[in-house]
């Protein structure tokens, strides 16, 4: 009886933690892609339930201006205000 009782509520731990999963969602420079004018499309990722999907912003960015370990324009970027807020307007739809 302890076994049955134990095996249930491991089975309704797991589904309560299955819906209530939040999504992550990130914005990321997409380097692996170059365009013809040599920047590379910021991408918006997000992450669900082990599965990803990710969306073009229908913005790029040169590669030498992207802060990779923080995921955000560089200080020296051209058009850092102007992608820092896509990027704003981005989190808070899909957040």
């Amino acid at each position: 009886m302890v076994w049955l009782t134990l095996w249930l509520t491991r089975k309704v731990n797991q589904e309560v933690n299955r819906n209530f999963m939040k999504a992550t969602v990130s914005v990321i420079c997409y380097k692996h892609k170059v365009l013809a004018n040599g920047e590379s499309p910021l991408m918006v990722r997000i992450a669900k339930d082990g599965k990803r999907t990710m969306k073009s912003l229908g913005i790029s960015v040169n590669p030498t201006y992207w802060d990779f370990a923080k995921n955000q324009p560089k200080g020296n970027c051209p058009n850092r205000n102007l992608i820092k807020q896509v990027i704003l307007k981005t989190e808070i739809r899909k957040g």
